[in-house]
């Protein structure tokens, strides 16, 4: 994976309720950036975001689950977040790091409790949101009825950037009022063409465009004067005022959507990357009061937004680079714990699978989000070396002890105990020989000096 630098990377949440299509509309998103080859669905049990084991019986999401894709020389680091109220926490974290977020809206539904609770939580924390109506290609869709739901909850701040063409299971196509161009779909996996508006649809989309174009420039006093001047504005004066009524909280742009057929992903991320502000834009508040803006030149520092116990890892610790440049091996400290780490392994995390950097010693520009390993324990062996340094050696714990994260190439002089513990026995005449059960005392029936205590004497014997 390339360097990114900070005006290419978007850093999006996807809110909704259960059943929204978060997870489909995640699988689609990283489709068509190539990341992967293959879609997979929620009934599947083959999803990127669902990758536990009691998300794909309950087939829902669970978990707030990090993940991204590139597109158009852009980077995507999304978090999948739980739909259901109990598992809100992961909503939370994720606005912590995100700048903005797409709302999914179930097109046979319309607005639902956890739509309310979910946008009023971005707007709590000054979030621009989009919102796609998603689902439209359902027997039971109802393009109208979620528009008007979403109008009776959020009033004038809805604003149509799309409209569907025809709604259900015949749903290939859409008109977009702010290129004033139509989409039509020829297969599933977003395959588009790009075609002029039909006359009997063009009285609608000149009269959405308008609406469009007058919120636009509502928000912005110098296209308010373009606008009466010449009455009307350009495309990217368009996405000028809208960006800024979003900063505001003042307009929701809705498209239309159909993630499971791939219609309508494109043209949704598009938008993200031309008009949504990237991190730079971005400050972050400060508990002790304050705020730090995202800074590639400045002193490395780092957010931790969540922490997880993963199988085989351990203690995982999600972060985001706010100021400089994060390097494998560079010592941090943390104010809280008075401690200082070393970044061992640092990995992006794309659901269940961690993807490391092709080049060793590869720097990273913030605000990346990654996943850390945890080092939970320093272990001293000389008094005369500081953290950091070739006299100590990390561990971290695991349910079976200490594991040591040291040089794999040391010496057998220096192994550990705990080294000692994991050689495997083996009999004099050489053959491997399994492990005897304990006794009821808890003492092992096999001899001290049945255990091979060096690597240089287990090759021999071998």
């Amino acid at each position: 994976m390339k360097t990114y630098e900070t005006k290419n990377i978007r850093n999006v949440v996807l809110l909704g309720s259960p059943k929204s299509g978060k997870t489909t509309f995640v699988e689609s998103m990283m489709f068509e950036g190539k990341v992967i080859d293959r879609r997979g669905s929620v009934e599947g049990k083959n999803t990127m975001s669902d990758n536990t084991e009691i998300e794909q019986i309950y087939q829902r999401s669970i978990y707030s689950t990090l993940l991204y894709t590139e597109f158009m020389d852009t980077k995507f680091n999304i978090i999948d977040t739980p739909g259901s109220d109990d598992f809100v926490g992961g909503v939370y974290s994720a606005f912590s790091v995100c700048d903005s977020g797409i709302v999914l809206v179930n097109a046979t539904q319309g607005v639902e409790v956890g739509t309310e609770i979910f946008i009023r939580q971005a707007q709590k924390h000054n979030k621009p949101l989009v919102i796609a109506v998603n689902q439209l290609d359902s027997e039971k869709a109802d393009w109208h009825q979620a528009i008007d739901s979403l109008k009776n909850v959020y009033g004038g701040k809805i604003v149509l950037v799309q409209f569907p063409v025809s709604v259900g299971t015949e749903f290939n196509a859409f008109v977009d009022v702010l290129k004033m161009k139509m989409y039509r779909f020829k297969d599933d996996n977003g395959t588009r063409e790009e075609l002029e508006i039909p006359a009997d649809l063009m009285d609608e989309a000149q009269t959405l465009q308008q609406e469009l174009i007058e919120k636009a420039a509502e928000n912005d006093e110098q296209l308010m004067e373009i606008f009466f001047d010449k009455g009307s504005l350009t495309e990217d004066e368009v996405r000028s005022g809208l960006k800024a009524g979003m900063l505001k909280d003042e307009i929701f742009p809705v498209f239309c959507l159909s993630a499971k057929k791939d219609i309508g992903v494109k043209r949704v991320m598009e938008f993200v990357i031309n008009t949504l502000p990237d991190p730079g834009q971005h400050e972050s508040e400060l508990k002790e009061g304050g705020s730090v803006k995202v800074d590639a030149n400045g002193p490395t520092s780092l957010f931790f937004y969540k922490t997880a116990l993963e199988q085989h890892l351990g203690d995982v610790a999600y972060f985001k680079v706010m100021t400089g440049t994060l390097k494998e091996g560079m010592d941090l400290y943390n104010p809280a714990r008075t401690r200082i780490r070393t970044v061992r392994r640092r990995r992006s995390r794309n659901g269940a699978k961690s993807i490391r950097s092709r080049r060793c010693g590869g720097t990273w520009r913030p605000p990346g989000l990654f996943p850390l390993r945890c080092l939970r324990k320093w272990t001293q062996l000389s008094s005369n070396t500081s953290p950091g340094s070739r006299g100590w050696r990390r561990t971290r714990t695991s349910r079976r002890g200490p594991i040591p994260c040291g040089n794999p190439m040391r010496s057998a002089n220096t192994i550990s105990r705990t080294d000692e513990a994991r050689l495997p026995r083996r009999s004099p005449d050489g053959t491997s020989r399994s492990r005897s059960k304990r006794t009821r005392g808890g003492k092992s029936s096999r001899a001290k000096q049945d255990i091979i205590r060096t690597p240089r004497a287990l090759r021999s014997q071998s």
